[in-house]
């Protein structure tokens, strides 16, 4: 699959958003049918560690002598978290770094390329940056929900009408859209022996289909949406259960 194909599959799904209160859900229609991409979609997918903490963005840190010497070592200032571009140079030139200082530049080469996600010049978040100090730490941080939060955040009320780029790990919301569609039987090459779509899916309890965020909002209709899913009989969705809002006409160009 190309990756140009599947962007423009992600940029169908957000054309067809609903109209929600929660900032960390997005919603798109299928035909008819609403679904959902959240937290515990990315958890699924990623196997990455999603457990909810406080102050997430903020982890408390000291500034050491040690972490002095590493920013100095990366060329970075240390109240600024250092850029893709610069852990490029830094790769070029750490060969005669210590084990350890090797290893906080991978994890930061990690950390800048998929959780952040941003261009190659922007400095990344010196907050979380700083968390590289303590490996143990850095190793057992809720990653998962850094990185899924940068993502909603970046496609959230987006402008798609022209030109646009999404921060984070982007090519989950790819993989997301693939998921929900049989896609193999028409479209494509699908490859032997390679994972089933079937095995991303696991069975939850409606007491786990919330994820838990800080300074999130109540929105009683996506709850209603989800509640649907566990009834006994399941609804049958129409395009009358959903009213259009803020669209737009494009008209092509002719030659």
């Amino acid at each position: 699959m190309g990756f140009d194909w599947a962007s423009r599959l992600v940029h169908y799904m957000l054309g067809f958003q609903l109209d929600i209160k929660k900032k960390y859900e997005l919603w798109s229609l299928v035909g008819p049918q609403p679904v959902r991409f959240s937290l515990l979609e990315f958890e699924n997918l990623t196997g990455l560690n999603c457990e909810y903490i406080e102050d997430l963005d903020r982890p408390h840190s000291v500034v050491t002598k040690e972490l002095t010497s590493f920013w100095e070592m990366l060329g970075v200032h240390v109240e600024a978290g250092p850029s893709t571009q610069e852990k490029i140079a830094a790769l070029e030139r750490c060969e005669g770094w210590s084990r350890d200082d090797r290893k906080r530049l991978a994890y930061l080469a990690i950390f800048t390329g998929y959780i952040e996600g941003r261009k190659y010049s922007t400095p990344t978040r010196v907050s979380l940056a700083r968390l590289v100090m303590e490996l143990e730490r850095f190793e057992n941080y809720p990653w998962g929900r850094v990185a899924f939060k940068v993502l909603i955040d970046s496609v959230k009320g987006r402008d798609i009408s022209g030109c646009y780029t999404i921060n984070g790990f982007a090519q989950l919301s790819s993989v997301r859209c693939t998921q929900l569609f049989r896609i193999g039987a028409t479209f494509g090459n699908p490859l032997k022996q390679s994972a089933s779509t079937d095995t991303w899916l696991t069975r939850k309890d409606i007491g786990q289909m919330f994820p838990k965020w800080e300074f999130d909002v109540e929105d009683t209709p996506a709850e209603n949406i989800i509640k649907l899913m566990f009834v006994k009989k399941p609804w049958k969705w129409t395009m009358d259960c959903w009213e259009v809002t803020g669209t737009w006409s494009i008209q092509r160009r002719r030659l």
